[in-house]
């Protein structure tokens, strides 16, 4: 299976598919709400760091390569109908 690459996208579908909001989520990945939504909002990058934390916090959410190319497809399909 093809590696998937965390895309700034991707972050709501990630933590929704765990019930989570993004509060729960930053807390879980070890970074503060806000910086998080400055990173959703293109206010900020995502650095290497920060994608190493949020793929240790897919790890301690048991979320599987199957849900990851699912959301990836997702995202991309959205992109593609012009959904941002």
């Amino acid at each position: 299976m093809r590696e998937i690459k965390i895309k700034v996208e991707m972050l709501p579908y990630l933590y929704a598919c765990r019930e989570l909001n993004q509060f729960e989520f930053a807390e879980i990945i070890g970074v503060h709400q806000s910086y998080l939504s400055l990173v959703q909002a293109g206010q900020r990058p995502m650095t290497p760091q920060l994608e190493m934390k949020i793929l240790q916090g897919i790890e301690k959410l048991k979320i599987g390569s199957v849900e990851l190319l699912h959301i990836s497809l997702m995202v991309e399909l959205r992109k593609s109908r012009g959904y941002h």
